[in-house]
């Protein structure tokens, strides 16, 4: 578990740190001339702007957090996927080992396609996504 975490900790943290700097001052300037409080300012200006990009690193924590899973299995368990996988393939027994990876592949797809569906629900405004229309551009 720790091995997960940490893994996975540090893209989030590294993410949403530049996305919270990356902020145009004018528009904090902006934001700040209006009176509004620094929690208001976080919420309705830097919030959505860093969104993104925390998605971005949700999306890289969470397939690190699945390597990592199967890795510490490698190392400490008598259980699980990544320990079944050691097995068949010092056993020789491919269909079972390439079955295991087709497994824990899928498993990864599900994870990434469960933050991209938050991140869709979360953030439809974003430019990444809107839809092309019917001539190839952006609306």
């Amino acid at each position: 578990m720790l091995l997960v975490f940490l893994l996975s900790f540090f893209p989030v943290l590294l993410n949403s740190i530049q996305a919270l700097k990356s902020v145009d001052p004018e528009i904090m300037d902006l934001a700040r001339s209006t009176g509004a409080s620094g929690w208001r300012v976080f919420r309705m200006v830097q919030l959505p702007h860093a969104l993104p990009l925390i998605f971005t690193g949700i999306k890289v924590a969470a397939a690190l957090s699945a390597t990592a899973a199967v890795v510490a299995e490698f190392v400490a368990s008598d259980r699980g996927l990544g320990y079944q996988l050691i097995e068949h393939s010092t056993t020789s027994n491919t269909p079972m080992t390439f079955g295991i990876i087709l497994v824990l592949c899928a498993m990864g797809l599900l994870l990434y396609g469960a933050v991209e569906l938050v991140e869709r629900l979360a953030i439809p405004w974003h430019v990444s996504r809107r839809v092309a229309d019917a001539g190839g551009a952006t609306i």
